[in-house]
């Protein structure tokens, strides 16, 4: 769970957007942009497919989806 600065539970996807564009000084990086990136360096090593269905479920989307949308083929 993500917290407010005050320390609060339950940060808006509104609010989680805008403190991302405070940590990386307003630069075009967001929350798809990041799962992007962390997804592409996941999968390089090509982890075992249970880690893969495991991370997937986590995220909210499936290992399909993950290849097809998220991550960056070279």
């Amino acid at each position: 769970m993500v917290v407010t600065k005050r320390g609060n539970k339950g940060m808006t996807g509104s609010q989680l957007s805008t403190r991302i564009s405070e940590i990386f000084d307003d630069k075009a990086i967001g929350v798809d942009m990041l799962r992007s990136i962390y997804l592409t360096e996941y999968y390089r090593n090509v982890p075992q497919l249970s880690a893969m269905e495991g991370l997937a479920s986590a995220m909210g989307h499936s290992v399909e989806a993950a290849f097809t949308y998220y991550t960056k083929h070279d």
